[in-house]
């Protein structure tokens, strides 16, 4: 309930716009990549609670709207893929091991997040992620300029860190030169 509450109250329209809360998806390719991804959630049981088609009164197709979708397989493209738009997949457990086990099996590893009430499962949970960076009881959708960010060795996600002395780091490459000045 409460994600559907805040899925209305996103404001779409121009990133420009002070007002704005969600601006447009980037490209058309990456519409058809959300738009297949939903489909692939139907076709598979899924419940679009909210959303789930592109956004109409907009001046393009690459406004989408929010969308939550439940009901989802472990198979499901919203599982098992990057989706890059306005979907929140929910997934339901039974048990803190079962959802460290779907974590776990994430191909990608650039963030994640952890939501809890202990500090306890919040740090087993931070711990066992395979992931750059853990965001506890906060989204993951942000980059801190200061913070190294970048994905998890052997997943799919980044290649190195950026952020701080890491971005200079990464877009430096050493060279030793020796001079014989005797000449």
């Amino acid at each position: 309930e409460g994600l559907v509450k805040a899925a209305a109250q996103v404001k779409m329209g121009d990133p420009f716009d002070p007002a704005t809360t969600m601006g447009p998806i980037n490209n058309a390719v990456a519409v058809d990549k959300v738009l297949s991804h939903i489909a692939d959630a139907r076709a598979r049981g899924a419940e679009i609670v909210t959303g789930g088609n592109v956004a109409s009164g907009f001046a393009t197709n690459l406004y989408f709207e929010p969308s939550i979708v439940t009901g989802l397989t472990r198979e499901s493209l919203l599982n098992v893929e990057e989706s890059f738009g306005p979907i929140a997949p929910v997934l339901i457990f039974e048990t803190d091991e079962e959802a460290m086990e779907l974590a776990a099996s994430s191909p990608y590893g650039l963030s994640a997040a952890v939501f809890t009430s202990t500090i306890k499962n919040a740090f087993a949970f931070a711990e066992s992620l395979k992931v750059g960076i853990v965001n506890i009881n906060e989204m993951s959708c942000y980059w801190e300029p200061h913070i190294p960010a970048g994905g998890a060795a052997g997943t799919q996600s980044g290649l190195g860190r950026t952020g701080g002395r890491h971005t200079l780091m990464e877009m430096c490459d050493l060279k030793t030169i020796t001079v014989d000045i005797t000449r």
